[in-house]
């Protein structure tokens, strides 16, 4: 009889190497705890577990408005930045037509905004209008600067100073000096609104050159030419006087009414100088009949 590694009942006895690992593979299997259960072939992934659903907050409270700018948009969503660009583009507008009525009428703010979301979270309706309270705002800057045969060189400045208020009144000024006439000229005045009305009264006092005719791109094309090759196309005089203007919103209108009553005056030339035509003259500027005129002015 060969001696062979069967056992009785036919079980195949391991090599004595084999039985070590076998053993060792077990006991790290224990400490380990039990291995995942293999995946059939051809069965699907587990699906991961699902997070739990985040809460949301309701508009209106505390979390959803820590949550909005001040323009009450969604977290993340900047929009104050154009709200100051819009006020920055109205203020422009208004500075460059010497605050121009209807214009004010636009003005707008963070603090604007942030009081029309209040006042629509809570009732569902908007304000028709809705001024901010402001202190006295003075206001100083470049108004102008021309160049022509009457003056020379002219350099303006423009001032102002609002009173404080919702809506508020504003005293105006503009003060130049033509460097050869040695002369200057000013316009100033005061717009205030009417109580109780979409409404606005102003009355300007002015010591100016006006222009008679125009035809060459307005004061930076007339001063362009002139200075370059002596070509002033404008013809202008002197006025003395005061305009009075009544301003209104009543309903879709817009409308104006003025009155003016001025001094016209000539002006004689004052300079030669051009950078291009050296010793060339201007033309001279036309004479007028000194005489008081008075206009009425309606637009809508």
């Amino acid at each position: 009889m060969t001696k062979n590694d069967a056992r009785p009942g036919g079980a195949a006895r391991l090599p004595a190497p084999a039985r070590l690992l076998a053993a060792a593979l077990l006991l790290a299997a224990v400490m380990m705890g039990t291995p995942p259960a293999r995946a059939q072939e051809g069965s699907p992934p587990p699906e991961p577990t699902p997070e739990p659903p985040a809460a949301l907050d309701r508009p209106g409270s505390a979390a959803a408005n820590a949550a909005a700018d001040s323009t009450g948009n969604p977290a993340g969503t900047v929009a104050a930045d154009s709200t100051d660009a819009l006020a920055d583009y109205l203020g422009g507008l208004s500075r460059q037509t010497n605050d121009e009525f209807l214009l004010r009428q636009l003005s707008i703010d963070d603090a604007a905004v942030d009081s029309l979301i209040r006042q629509w979270e809570a009732t569902g309706e908007a304000p028709a209008t809705l001024r901010v309270d402001r202190g006295w705002e003075p206001k100083a800057q470049l108004g102008a600067l021309r160049y022509n045969r009457v003056e020379g060189v002219n350099v303006m400045g423009d001032a102002s100073l609002s009173t404080p208020g919702r809506n508020p009144a504003v005293a105006f000024a503009r003060v130049g000096l033509g460097w050869a006439s040695g002369k200057a000229t000013w316009r100033g005045g005061v717009r205030t609104p009417i109580p109780y009305a979409p409404a606005q009264a102003a009355l300007e006092l002015a010591h100016a050159r006006d222009v008679m005719s125009y035809g060459s791109g307005g004061v930076p094309g007339n001063s362009f030419l002139a200075l370059t090759v002596g070509r002033d196309l404008d013809d202008y005089f002197l006025a003395d006087g005061f305009t009075a203007t009544l301003s209104a919103l009543p309903g879709p209108l817009a409308i104006d009414a003025s009155f003016s009553s001025e001094h016209q005056s000539s002006l004689p030339n004052e300079t030669r100088f051009t950078l291009f035509e050296e010793g060339d003259r201007f033309r001279p500027n036309p004479r007028i009949d000194a005489g008081r005129s008075h206009r009425v002015t309606l637009a809508v």
